[in-house]
């Protein structure tokens, strides 16, 4: 199985208030996430921003269960223009040395970075801080997240 690296860039949320306790930093340097802290949550995670260039829309992950460094959730898009959903049953393996790491298989290969944000901030969007962060490190990233995007939650 080939395994990607979801590592630094994909969460930059540290403006938020509640969530500065997951990115300690001390005179402008930053300690490494721990990632299990971000993803190992009941709250839905949407990806507002993203480098891929598949067409995906409304990308969003619920946690089913977490034991033994491993993490399964179910995520749930749009895959084209006629908003056609896929739901995908994954598995994220977290590294024991290296916290700021999950890994996902990614069969595609395709390197690619998302702004991930908890469902319970995307009453706004995400602080322009983690805006300008994420299009400084990725110059092709695009919009996938809208608030009709919550459609995909009633959708049997």
């Amino acid at each position: 199985m080939v395994f990607k690296y979801v590592s630094t860039a994909l969460l930059l949320l540290a403006s938020v208030p509640p969530l500065n306790g997951l990115f300690p930093c001390v005179k402008g340097i930053c300690k490494k996430m721990d990632i299990k802290k971000f993803v190992c949550t009941r709250d839905l995670i949407w990806t507002y921003n993203t480098s891929s260039t598949d067409y995906v829309m409304c990308k969003c992950d619920h946690m089913k269960s977490y034991r033994n460094m491993t993490m399964f959730f179910t995520r749930s898009f749009f895959v084209d223009e006629r908003w056609r959903r896929s739901i995908q049953n994954l598995e994220g393996r977290f590294s024991k040395h290296r916290k700021e790491v999950m890994q996902v298989s990614n069969k595609g290969h395709q390197k690619f970075y998302d702004l991930r944000v908890w469902d319970t901030y995307l009453k706004a969007r995400p602080h322009e801080k983690c805006i300008k962060r994420f299009e400084k490190l990725t110059q092709r990233g695009h919009g996938i997240y809208m608030p009709k995007c919550k459609i995909i939650l009633r959708i049997k």
